[in-house]
């Protein structure tokens, strides 16, 4: 049940947030012991409200006041500004843009459709070191769930797997993998891959086309949930030409009613997305029997769910 003195923590949030967002955060990181009046003049913000979010800004430790204007305190300085480069602000600023689409819930409910937000450079950052982060969580156990029976070489496609964190762990197994994802991402994550590591970076959406295969896996983490079922059928059945007879597919996501985050997650992506939702065991079995794929499995992870499917050998 909601308890109205655990809303500080979302307005703390709000508020970091828009220190950040505002620039407020940055020009205190490059000039600090800086007053109100120079910050609101420098950014063009309004003077008042610029003193006001400084004096909440204090109250809350993320700034000191001083007798020569505001600074960062030492214990927040790392996860604010904008150099740090921490797993933990970055997985903070994902936070802070999706509680902005939460502020906007009753009129998604009314409409139907996703609140639209710019994709920034800043939210999208925020957005894949917020997964790299969330992955990491038994990505071994996953990798040898997803690897289980495979002898080396073998070729992995990572669909969506911009953050890279699966696929380093399905390279420490002996895969050459093949990451599909956007441009916007993969240019984000190449300055992370060492050279002649064994993971191959493919621009491209994988709603229109897949990578020249076959592959022996196609993974797919925390995609179907951004897509409806139409979407899911079809790329069901094209990550089935994709894969070698014999090959399997992997689907690492929430299930309803099996996954506790899936219903709350569902309302993430009903203010994010068009057509997304998270989808229950019957329904993923049912579009990967469409799309060919048997022997399906179900591994219950907690969480999170791994479905497995096989394309069958020829015979």
């Amino acid at each position: 049940m909601l308890n109205p003195n655990e809303l500080s923590f979302s307005q703390e949030l709000l508020l970091a947030g828009a220190a950040i967002e505002t620039g407020v955060i940055s020009y205190l990181h490059a000039h600090p012991d800086s007053k109100a009046p120079i910050i609101a003049n420098m950014l063009n913000l309004d003077e008042r409200a610029v003193s006001i979010l400084l004096e909440a800004l204090t109250a809350c430790g993320y700034a000191d006041s001083t007798s020569s204007g505001y600074r960062l305190s030492t214990q927040f300085s790392a996860l604010l500004y904008p150099d740090s480069g921490g797993e933990d602000r970055f997985s903070f600023l994902h936070t802070y843009y999706q509680l902005k689409r939460w502020a906007n819930l009753a009129e998604v409910v009314r409409s139907g459709k996703p609140v639209l937000q710019d994709l920034t450079s800043s939210s999208l950052t925020g957005f894949i070191h917020a997964m790299r982060r969330n992955s990491a969580l038994n990505v071994d156990k996953i990798a040898a769930l997803v690897c289980d029976g495979l002898t080396r070489p073998f070729s992995v496609l990572d669909i969506g797997g911009g953050p890279l964190v699966h696929a380093w762990a399905f390279s420490r197994l002996g895969a050459t993998v093949t990451i599909l994802d956007t441009p916007n991402t993969l240019h984000m994550m190449e300055q992370d891959l060492a050279l002649n590591e064994p993971i191959h970076l493919v621009p491209g959406d994988f709603n229109v086309q897949l990578p020249n295969g076959p592959f022996d896996i196609a993974y797919l983490g925390n995609i179907c949930h951004i897509y409806g079922p139409e979407q899911n059928r079809a790329l069901f059945r094209r990550v089935y030409q994709s894969i070698r007879p014999g090959g399997r597919i992997v689907i690492h996501d929430f299930v309803r009613g099996l996954s506790p985050r899936a219903p709350l997650f569902s309302v993430n992506m009903l203010v994010s997305t068009e057509t997304g939702g998270t989808w229950s065991q019957e329904e993923y079995f049912s579009w990967l029997e469409n799309a060919q794929f048997s022997d399906i499995v179900l591994h219950d992870l907690g969480d999170h769910q791994l479905i497995i499917g096989k394309r069958q050998p020829q015979k």
